[in-house]
């Protein structure tokens, strides 16, 4: 059964990533939340690679993570300080693989 869902409804921060056929990923778009806890502006993420949005550093780590979440499809869990240009936070993360 196909869900619609405004994830600018929920209260935590969403991120919804693609894949292409050659394994590069790029954000899809994030919600609200997101774009408030991260800095990131959704307008200028949507479409984009990691690379073009984050710190290098940050999006080669992210760029591995979501590449076992895709080749294993499994949940993938992570708890981490990140500075992504607006001082350091800690996130915990979780990748769930949607399989289309």
């Amino acid at each position: 059964m196909p869900l619609n869902l405004d994830l600018n409804r929920l209260g935590v921060a969403v991120c919804v990533v693609d894949v292409d056929r050659d394994g590069v990923f790029r954000f899809y778009g994030i919600n609200d939340c997101a774009a408030r806890e991260s800095g990131l502006n959704r307008r200028e993420v949507a479409g984009r690679l990691f690379s073009e949005c984050l710190p290098a550093d940050y999006a080669r780590r992210l760029t591995e993570r979501y590449a076992v979440c895709a080749r294993t499809r499994k949940v993938q869990e992570t708890e981490e300080e990140v500075d992504l240009g607006f001082g350091a936070k800690w996130y915990k993360t979780t990748l769930t693989p949607l399989i289309d």
